[in-house]
Order: C-alpha cells, then sequence, then structure tokens
C-alpha cells in the first residue's frame, strides 16, 4: 500500500509525460547511419555481379534457395517486388539482360499467386521493352499482345505493338530476300565452276574415271590383262 501510494505518483507522471520529442530527436541522429538509396541500388548490382560470377539462377536467388547451402540455414524469399525492383536498377542501367531476367521472375511470382503492390501490367511493359533491345522481336511482340489483354488502353503497348510488328515484317522480307540470293549466289557460282572446267564444282572424281573408261580414253593394259587410268 505504501509504495503504491508513494511510487504511483511518479509512474502516473511518466506515463503522461510527452517523450516523443526525444524519440524523434534521437531518430534523425541515427538516421544518418541507415541505408539509403545510393546503399540499395550498389546492393542490388552487387547481387546481380553475384549471379553472372557463380552463375546463379534467378529463381534460386529469389527462393532463397541457393547451392552449397545448408537446410539449417534459413534464407529470406524475395518478393515480387522485390525482384521487380532489382530489375529495374538494371533497366536504369540499360542492363537489358538481367532486366529480362528479373522481370520474368517477379511475373512468375504473380502468376503463381502472389500478391504485390505491382502489377503484371507494369512489369510486362519493362519486359516486353528490354526483350525487344536484345533483338528478340517475336518475344517482345508476345508480351506485348499479353500487355494488351489486361489493359487494352495501355497507350505506350499499342503503339509499341505497331512499331514490333511493322520491325518483324521487315526483318522477314529482309530474311527471304538474303535466302533468294544466297540460293541464286549459289547456283550462278555452280555454273561458273562448270563451265570453267566443263565439270560441275560437286562432281565425284570416281563419276570422271568411269566415263572416261566408257570412252576409252587414258586407260591402257597392264599384266594379268588388268586395265588402269594413266
Amino acid at each position: 500500500m505504501k509504495r503504491l501510494n508513494t511510487e504511483w505518483g511518479e509512474l502516473e507522471s511518466l506515463v503522461l509525460k510527452d517523450m516523443s520529442d526525444g524519440f524523434i530527436s534521437n531518430l534523425t541522429i541515427q538516421r544518418q547511419y541507415f541505408p539509403n538509396d545510393d546503399d540499395q541500388t550498389g546492393a542490388a548490382k552487387a547481387l546481380m555481379r553475384l549471379q553472372d560470377t557463380y552463375r546463379l539462377d534467378t529463381a534460386s536467388i529469389a527462393t532463397g534457395e541457393l547451392p552449397g547451402t545448408s537446410k539449417d540455414v534459413t534464407i529470406s524469399r524475395m518478393t515480387a517486388e522485390d525482384c521487380f525492383e532489382l530489375g529495374k536498377v538494371a533497366y536504369s542501367d540499360a542492363d537489358y539482360y538481367h532486366t529480362e531476367l528479373w522481370m520474368e521472375q517477379a511475373l512468375k511470382q504473380l502468376d503463381g499467386g502472389e500478391e504485390s503492390s505491382v502489377d503484371k501490367v507494369t512489369i510486362l511493359d519493362y519486359l516486353s521493352y528490354s526483350i525487344y533491345q536484345q533483338g528478340e522481336l517475336e518475344r517482345a511482340l508476345e508480351y506485348t499482345r499479353r500487355l494488351l489483354k489486361l489493359d487494352p488502353s495501355h497507350q505506350r503497348a499499342n503503339g509499341n505493338l505497331k512499331y514490333f510488328e511493322y520491325q518483324l515484317a521487315k526483318q522477314q522480307k529482309v530474311e527471304e530476300e538474303e535466302s533468294l540470293e544466297d540460293k541464286q549466289k549459289k547456283e550462278k557460282e555452280k555454273r561458273e565452276a562448270f563451265d570453267k572446267n566443263d565439270i560441275p564444282a560437286d562432281y565425284l572424281p570416281e563419276r570422271r574415271k568411269y566415263e572416261q573408261l566408257c570412252r576409252g580414253e587414258g586407260i591402257k593394259m597392264v599384266s594379268g590383262g588388268l586395265w588402269h587410268f594413266e
């Protein structure tokens, strides 16, 4: 009773005292030691360098199932948003290879039912462009069409769709023309070789000997009644 009577006042004073100013002041001082945006970006780039150096699969990194790690060691799984942020870091450096890897992993996790603050449309937008930058027009077109199924009014995707289709048709036309030119070139070389030597370039020596034998050219009798070419 005595303790309750004498110490209650001190406890009441402590509870009612405004501690927020001191807490905020202390937090502001400590904030300088917290990681900043540059630290986070640097860590993301370092992770991608490790991925290349040790040839780590993107899914293995994202799920924490790294080769050589003990089963007793628990490694946190990366969220779709984490993967998306890694892809954005790569994209900002025009590193479209790693952009593709991490955007695909983010999309895979969303397709698997993971809930996230990042949506498929945004991921597909980055993904289709990064694939296009690597020269894979057909895949870029495929992802763009998938994006437009989710958001038919997406302005950039609609523009990209027309551009990718145009570029793909142009590329296919060039390939067809090159194929025709190669075929014509080979036929021309074959004709020139035939005109020059009176024999085609792929003419077999055995066939030449056979034809000479039929004509009785370049052969003579040897002992034993055998014939051979001179």
